[in-house]
């Protein structure tokens, strides 16, 4: 049964590969935009995006297969450039008179690019948004290597107005020294952790230490993956900034998500 399933997921790793020119070419990736809100007052403040391919009609292919093939065959720059693409051209309404923040994920490779830090200024700028309105999301495990080099190309976001965010913390092992050293101004706690937040007092734990952590470091504080009512209860106990996650709102297409803000991201007063 193992060989089997083992199989199946060359056979469709392959077939992603053999279909991954021709999708770039007809530009048939997207974003799908989940919720970010505040936990103090209940208020979207933003939507993380997400790469989506539908390669047919009825299916998703997903993400984690499509972006490591892209990853593998050196394509991953024209597939992140597309979903940025997409998704900075949907433009949600202010909230309060404040307007809403993007947060794009970015591959390691990526940062080996060296002209993606102007294009992606330049591209914000031809469709009005702020380069402050902008998170980059780069996961822990990314910081540990070559962390010199990494400085260097963080940097090049920073000086241009995007913010940074690093993601899942808690599953890698980055040092408090070069997390201090590199220049984030967000971190986001794994959903490993916030998960199981309602039934296991180490993990409560952890998040709590995590949120401590982030704050004495000047940071906004994020949790994914919350699930239920009671994850979100006491990550606001806990003191943590922002949360998303399927309680909130699965991530949804655009004019799914101009209906959700509309119906249920604004608050009065």
């Amino acid at each position: 049964m193992i060989g089997a399933a083992l199989g199946r997921g060359e056979r469709e790793h392959r077939a992603v590969q053999a279909e991954l020119s021709d999708a770039l070419a007809a530009e048939a990736f997207i974003a799908h935009y989940q919720p970010k809100i505040s936990l103090a007052t209940g208020e979207l403040v933003g939507f993380e995006c997400l790469a989506r391919w539908q390669a047919n009609k009825r299916d998703l292919i997903a993400p984690d297969v499509f972006i490591g093939c892209a990853e593998q065959t050196g394509q991953i720059h024209e597939l992140t450039r597309q979903v940025y693409r997409y998704a900075l051209t949907w433009r949600p309404p202010d909230i309060g008179g404040k307007p809403l923040k993007y947060a794009l994920n970015l591959s390691p490779l990526n940062l080996g690019d060296e002209d993606f830090p102007r294009w992606l200024f330049e591209e914000c700028k031809a469709q009005g948004i702020a380069p402050s309105q902008v998170i980059l999301e780069i996961t822990e495990t990314a910081s540990l290597n070559n962390p010199l080099v990494l400085l260097e190309n963080l940097t090049q976001f920073r000086i241009r107005g995007f913010e940074l965010s690093i993601d899942d913390f808690g599953v890698g092992y980055s040092s408090m020294v070069q997390l201090a050293r590199l220049p984030f101004s967000e971190l986001k706690i794994d959903r490993m952790f916030v998960k199981s937040l309602a039934t296991s007092e180490e993990s409560m734990k952890i998040v709590s230490a995590v949120i401590g952590l982030g704050h004495s470091l000047g940071l906004n504080v994020v949790a994914e993956g919350v699930e239920g009512s009671q994850a979100l209860e006491l990550l606001y106990r806990a003191g943590c900034d922002q949360a998303q996650g399927y309680f909130i709102a699965k991530p949804m297409s655009h004019q799914a998500a101009a209906l959700w803000q509309a119906t249920c991201g604004r608050q009065d007063g």
